[in-house]
């Protein structure tokens, strides 16, 4: 379904301690699939900022002037989607971060015994 998407939104309203402690989930799968996502800064802002796969909001007039720029232009659409489809592919798959969890285990199993 997101896959039919122009543009992912991703808002968060929910009080302050429990949205800043929410996952990227919902852009990170908007990303790989490259759809733009305008989003909640709180909850989403890091890792919007570092994917560059659209725009991070905290005020009305933000989501309002974000979410216009992307649905008039579709070369921004595609700008953004792309950049946040390959920073997916380069960060987040389990290739590029299996060496991780691999290094993680043998912390684990070390610091046992």
């Amino acid at each position: 379904l997101i896959g039919e998407f122009d543009i992912n939104l991703a808002p968060s309203f929910s009080e302050k301690k429990f949205a800043s402690g929410k996952s990227s989930i919902r852009c990170s799968q908007a990303a790989l699939l490259g759809i733009p996502s305008v989003a909640s800064k709180l909850t989403y802002g890091d890792f919007v900022f570092k994917s560059g796969c659209g725009f991070s909001c905290e005020t009305q007039a933000e989501w309002y002037r974000y979410l216009s720029m992307l649905v008039k232009d579709y070369d921004l659409r595609r700008d953004c989607g792309s950049c946040g489809k390959q920073w997916v592919l380069n960060n987040l798959t389990y290739e590029t971060n299996c060496d991780k969890w691999l290094e993680a285990y043998q912390c684990l199993i070390t610091t046992a015994h």
